[in-house]
């Protein structure tokens, strides 16, 4: 047999064989499978307390990936954390959470779902976070108020330098 013979029986015989190999590690895991999955079963049947301890775990860990976690933290941050940025914008001045939205799941009930490009925007700058005190504002939105606001500050100004 030549040399090259010799090479094409080899590599043949490995891919033979490289497909046999595959073929019992797909049965082996398909079996596996189905041992976890009969096992799994069992377990959860046996001990019903754990899986809702698990499911009440896993939301925990959900809300952090949920869009408006990022937003409530941000809130509820701003006013009850004498250490956070902007705390004299908000928590500073008196701007309080409501007991409602202490929790995250009722800020979602509320405010979800969040329309794209907005962000929170309280209707009135003295009001606390509430329910009827808060909506999502476009950037656009909210410049305009704030030029509204700094034109009213403005006049006042104006106003009381006169009398």
């Amino acid at each position: 047999m030549t040399r090259a013979a010799e090479r094409a029986y080899h590599r043949a015989y490995r891919k033979a064989h490289r497909k046999q190999v595959r073929a019992w590690q797909a049965a082996y895991r398909a079996a596996n499978r189905e041992r976890c999955n009969a096992r799994t079963a069992a377990w959860v049947a046996a001990n019903p307390e754990k899986v809702q301890a698990k499911v009440a775990t896993d939301y925990k860990a959900r809300r952090k990936k949920h869009p408006l976690y990022f937003v409530w933290e941000t809130m509820m941050q701003r006013c009850t954390n004498p250490k956070a940025t902007d705390w004299n914008l908000y928590g500073g001045i008196g701007v309080k959470v409501c007991k409602r939205w202490q929790t995250f799941k009722n800020f979602e009930a509320d405010m979800s779902p969040r329309p794209k490009g907005t962000s929170l925007s309280r209707r009135l700058d003295s009001g606390n976070y509430e329910p009827k005190n808060v909506e999502w504002g476009t950037p656009a939105d909210q410049a305009a108020e704030r030029k509204g606001k700094k034109a009213m500050l403005a006049l006042h100004t104006y106003h009381r330098r006169k009398s």
